[in-house]
């Protein structure tokens, strides 16, 4: 199951970012402001129809 987001929608993908912004602070050096920073540019890229964001899933079964 893939989840792609080529627009400016406020769904999983959004909140998959929020996360990943909140998370990497204060982590190798990445201060606050800069993963505001890095949000930011991604929102002002959506708002211009230049976004994309895509998490492709797998999942396996194995029988023996």
């Amino acid at each position: 199951m893939a989840n792609i987001n080529d627009m400016f929608e406020f769904d999983a993908a959004w909140g998959m970012l929020r996360g990943i912004r909140d998370y990497v602070i204060g982590r190798q050096g990445i201060i606050e402001a800069d993963a505001r920073a890095w949000f930011t540019d991604i929102e002002t890229l959506a708002h211009n129809g230049a976004f994309f964001f895509s998490i492709n899933r797998y999942l396996f079964l194995a029988v023996k």
